[in-house]
């Protein structure tokens, strides 16, 4: 029996019947099983493009490693044409692992601003004796807001605060969630 005979049977019954949490539960139960079959679907398209991502990603690295201009030589290269290959392939590795490593002390500088910010939060929250604050209250010079508002964003995301704003451009008000 197919998801529409499945229905239309309810559907018969409950005129018959007119037991309406029987059709209730039926359709409900239904619902459950398409949600889930979706939720699989959507899981397995989302790993295919995570695939696809990684394969790019992966074709990127080993164009990116290859000279731009390759060309295959007529001769066998020399070892002056080999020593310059090699050491052209290592400035270039060299210079993405710094970049990695730059990437990942930025990283950690942003954990730490939203740590301190969220500390920040929770002292002047202590300090008024409410469980709200305005953005404003937070920051006050412009480099201050930049870095509170990333951290702030970061964690309303994390679960942590909760972001509320009534109007377009109006005040943000920050609140601590309960738990």
């Amino acid at each position: 029996m197919n998801l529409y005979q499945q229905i239309m049977f309810i559907l018969e019954r409950f005129r018959e019947t007119l037991d309406i949490a029987w059709a209730g539960r039926e359709l409900l139960f239904i619902a459950r099983i398409v949600r889930k079959h979706a939720e699989e679907i959507l899981a397995r398209k989302a790993e295919v493009k995570r695939q696809k991502q990684r394969i790019r990603i992966d074709r990127e690295l080993k164009y990116d490693l290859q000279p731009k201009n390759a060309r295959i030589p007529a001769r066998k290269p020399g070892s002056e044409q080999l020593e310059k290959s090699v050491k052209w392939v290592i400035a270039r590795l060299s210079i993405r692992k710094a970049l990695e490593e730059r990437i990942l002390l930025e990283a950690k500088d942003l954990y730490k601003d939203i740590e301190r910010s969220y500390r920040f939060i929770i002292k002047l929250l202590s300090k008024f004796g409410v469980r709200r604050i305005e953005f404003s209250k937070i920051a006050r010079t412009r480099s201050e807001r930049a870095t509170v508002l990333i951290s702030i964003l970061h964690l309303h995301a994390d679960g942590r605060i909760d972001i509320h704003q009534d109007k377009l451009y109006g005040e943000i008000i920050l609140e601590l969630r309960k738990g």
